[in-house]
């Protein structure tokens, strides 16, 4: 059975839209569900002020669901951050609007971290707008080769950032 072949997929297909509350002002949407398996690719939850975006974790495929960059971790990461970067383009977001990552790898071979981190470091290059992250080793994933799964939180803004960096 396999679970992550809708990933790269489109995302906006709404399954259930709760309606805003007076109170809460509010609103919560489940894009693609995958009632089989019990996740839904992307939360959003609607606020007066922002969207948080919680995206269930990505792996490095295609359009066809093959994983792409067999072996290569930097490959492999590279493509899970374009499919999440096209993902929250979709929401209204970008990859700067991301607060949080999770990484989930099969290896932590040097030669692999390092790929990893170089690849990050293409779509996170800004020390100003780094997410807090987690990288954890696992013992497999859904597809076989793959060698890296990610998910995100993203806050998309209606009026923008304003950021201060504190510490070092």
């Amino acid at each position: 059975m396999v679970l992550h072949r809708d990933w790269d997929r489109t995302l906006p297909q709404i399954y259930h839209r709760n309606p805003r509350t007076p109170a809460t002002g509010m609103q919560k949407t489940v894009l693609n569900p995958n009632e089989h398996a019990g996740y839904a690719r992307a939360v959003v939850v609607e606020k007066p002020t922002h969207d948080h975006v919680s995206m269930a974790g990505g792996i490095p495929t295609d359009e066809e669901g093959n994983v792409v960059g067999e072996g290569d971790m930097k490959a492999q990461t590279r493509r899970v951050y374009e499919n999440i970067e096209r993902h929250l383009a979709e929401l209204g977001g970008e990859l700067s609007d991301v607060v949080r990552h999770r990484v989930f790898v099969t290896t932590m071979e040097e030669e692999a971290v390092d790929g990893y981190h170089e690849a990050h470091t293409e779509f996170f290059d800004d020390p100003e707008n780094l997410p807090a992250g987690t990288l954890v080793e696992i013992d497999g994933l859904v597809l076989e080769d793959a060698m890296i799964e990610i998910e995100v939180e993203a806050i998309i803004p209606d009026d923008g950032w304003e950021t201060t960096v504190r510490g070092t």
